[in-house]
């Protein structure tokens, strides 16, 4: 998979199929955003993938509430200057 310089944001995915959703697009080369509303897990996924050396923003929001995702969506633009790929697994 070709996801060079793309930037994702997936949420849930702290854990499980959202965390392998989000490791594929960091292997095939995307920045992605770690999302979850479990902090600690969302900070021990993006430690992984930079250890990795993947690009990775901690996105710590509840995707239920307009202003917290506004938030997160605002901070991937600042971090990487875009999205390219959502994938709502949440």
């Amino acid at each position: 998979m070709g996801f060079l310089d793309r930037v994702a944001i997936v949420t849930g995915s702290a854990s499980g199929m959202g965390r392998q959703t989000a490791r594929r697009l960091a292997e095939g080369g995307a920045a992605v955003v770690i999302n979850d509303i479990d902090a600690a897990k969302v900070e021990s996924t993006v430690s992984e993938f930079t250890k990795n050396g993947w690009r990775a923003l901690a996105a710590v929001c509840d995707i239920s509430k307009k202003a917290e995702v506004e938030t997160m969506v605002k901070e991937t633009v600042v971090a990487f200057g875009r999205i390219d790929i959502l994938v709502n697994n949440a």
